[in-house]
């Protein structure tokens, strides 16, 4: 077992890649988990750079390291699909792809005076979308926020409005401290993934977990 890390909020996104590294290889070597693997390869810089010139959008050091770095990714399910883990970040080609989407969609939105409704339209004109699956993850990349925040879309525009993190490192920490869970029952992927979470959060603390109570009207930050 990898020594638990205890002290949270103070590691750069390397530190987090290489827990999250750590926790997969725990994970294999177990046998309880059916895991499936998918190389996301490195960016160059230059790419990062045209994108951003592009798209007149603000890119943290965190995200763009994290792109810079690459990622293998993994994704695996409980018995009966009672819950999801794993990683679903965009390969960048898609994260291209699919941020101009978000732009083309920007152009649905005409309530102005709908505050609900501007926020979305923002989060379309400034977005990035990080991951696949709906409701993906979205990092605020409006050049002038004090706070390039973590938030979750629906493409057909629901309102999954509120901010998960203040910052995609964040994100990542409680994340990671949750096991990597992506949707289901968490209660029951916990109850088998615990002993190999090494980055500790409580769950009453854990951003993550609180959102999705928010969000699903769970109780999982208990």
């Amino acid at each position: 077992m990898a020594q638990v890390i205890r002290n949270v909020h103070n590691h750069n996104i390397i530190d987090l890649l290489e827990i999250y590294h750590i926790f997969i290889d725990e994970l294999e070597e177990s046998g309880k988990f059916d895991l499936k693997f998918d190389k996301i390869d490195s960016v160059k810089p230059q790419d990062i750079a045209d994108f951003v010139k592009e798209y007149d959008v603000f890119v943290p050091k965190d995200v763009w390291t994290f792109w810079e770095e690459g990622l293998m990714s993994v994704s695996f399910v409980g018995e009966k699909n009672k819950f999801a883990a794993g990683t679903d970040f965009l390969p960048f080609k898609y994260v291209v792809r699919d941020t101009a989407m978000l732009r083309e969609m920007a152009e649905n939105y005409d309530d102005e005076e709908d505050k609900e409704e501007m926020e979305l339209r923002r989060l379309h004109l400034y977005g990035i979308p990080l991951t696949f699956e709906e409701p993906c993850l979205i990092l605020d990349a409006q050049p002038d926020r004090k706070e390039n925040g973590i938030y979750r879309i629906l493409y057909d525009g629901s309102p999954l409005k509120n901010v998960i993190a203040p910052d995609f490192t964040t994100f990542w920490e409680h994340w990671l401290a949750a096991g990597c869970f992506i949707k289901g029952n968490f209660d029951a992927y916990w109850q088998i993934v615990h002993e190999y979470v090494t980055l500790q959060i409580p769950h009453k603390d854990n951003l993550w977990l609180k959102y999705w109570d928010q969000q699903y009207r769970t109780n999982y930050a208990h």
